[in-house]
């Protein structure tokens, strides 16, 4: 599989990132030796190391530029670099040599680079896999902090020898770059990070990478070079979109045509699966059913009394010579009637019990002879509890 692939360029060496060209995640890094005069056994070497390559971005390191902050009215990127251009010796001694120039609308920051060298090593590239952009390391950088926890702050990075370099980044913008012999300053520079499992060597590069295949807009090439980039980039977008467009036609062909087919598999699937799970069906009905009758059961246990248990102190409280002709109950609610010599001592007696409540006659005692017994009717409603107070 084809991947983008991000490179840094120092004057030795060069360190390269693939990234997934669809999502952005890195895949591989490398570094080798090369000689920035003659790229051509370089580019051998990446490309039986790193496989075909969709689209390469190349990022210029620091000791390869010249960096300069060129106060200029607030334009596009592209009518800074007229303007520079228009006198190049005022602000690079560039003497015969035309420049590359990266300048950006959102910063006076400007990166210059021997034209010529530029063109050589994007031909060489170019053997490898199209060439999508070239860069200052900086713009590298600031790209790969963004996707970082903390995308600001002021770090070291490469420069040429005895020279320390540094960049400065705000939110994951560029806000500067210089390059001196010895120190800039007395206060240390912040290291550069591992970014989403890529090693802080290989950031730089890995933030080219996440600039292949149209991600940056302002490039370090010639008017004539960019022209030819996005001329490239919309073809390959164009390209693209066909290939999606004479897929989805395929596959709306291929659905409407195995549409029927795939109807008739279901319903007979359907009608088999159907009458294999008949059984099973009518267990989950009936097991629902007594799901649900034993939740009524439970929540008849807990708002009512025990029925068992207020039968056994009836049992209990009434008296030896009581006859109950009738027991009624209507939840709680409970109704004795019957007969007893002693129908009085009744509602005292189950008064007594704790779980009976609102004991009261229902209607008059009266008192008859039942053969040498003198007996009392009686008809007495209570209110039976759930629990003891």
């Amino acid at each position: 599989m084809k991947t983008y692939v991000g490179l840094e360029l120092t004057r030795t060496r060069i360190r390269a990132v693939t990234v997934n060209r669809w999502t952005g995640a890195p895949l591989q890094c490398i570094e080798i030796e090369w000689d920035a005069a003659f790229p051509e056994a370089a580019v051998r070497l990446l490309e039986k190391r790193l496989g075909a390559a969709a689209a390469v971005s190349l990022s210029a390191g620091l000791e390869l530029l010249q960096v300069k902050h060129i106060t200029l009215p607030p334009v596009s990127g592209a009518d800074k670099r007229q303007m520079v251009l228009l006198e190049p010796d005022r602000f690079f001694p560039t003497g015969s040599d035309a420049l590359a120039l990266f300048t950006s609308a959102a910063t006076d920051l400007i990166f210059a680079a021997p034209l010529a060298t530029i063109e050589k090593w994007i031909a060489a590239f170019e053997e490898w896999g199209p060439v999508d952009c070239v860069e200052p390391a900086p713009v590298s950088l600031s790209r790969a902090i963004k996707r970082s926890p903390t995308p600001s702050g002021t770090f070291a990075i490469p420069a040429g020898e005895g020279e320390q370099g540094s960049v400065e980044i705000a939110n994951g913008s560029l806000v500067t770059s210089r390059r001196a012999i010895g120190k800039l300053s007395a206060a240390p520079l912040q290291q550069l990070p591992q970014i989403d499992g890529v090693a802080a060597e290989f950031v730089i590069a890995y933030g080219a990478a996440l600039a292949a295949g149209g991600a940056a807009s302002e490039l370090m090439v010639s008017p004539q070079r960019a022209g030819q980039i996005a001329k490239r980039r919309r073809r390959e977008l164009t390209r693209l979109a066909g290939i999606a467009a004479l897929s989805a036609g395929f596959l709306l062909f291929s659905l409407d045509r195995s549409r029927a087919r795939v109807l008739n598999r279901i319903e007979s699937e359907t009608a088999i699966v159907a009458s294999q799970a008949a059984p099973a069906l009518r267990a989950q009905t009936q097991l629902a059913r007594l799901s649900i009758q034993e939740s009524t059961l439970k929540e008849l246990t807990r708002s009512h009394a025990d029925v068992m248990k207020i039968l056994a102190i009836l049992s209990t409280r009434l008296p030896q010579d009581a006859v109950i002709s009738m027991l009624r109950v209507d939840g709680n609610d409970w109704q004795v009637d019957g007969t007893a010599a002693n129908a009085g001592a009744i509602i005292p007696a189950l008064d007594a019990e704790p779980l009976l409540r609102d004991a009261r006659q229902r209607a008059a005692t009266s008192r008859f002879r039942d053969g040498g017994r003198t007996l009392e009717s009686f008809s007495i409603a209570f209110r039976a509890t759930t629990a003891k107070p």
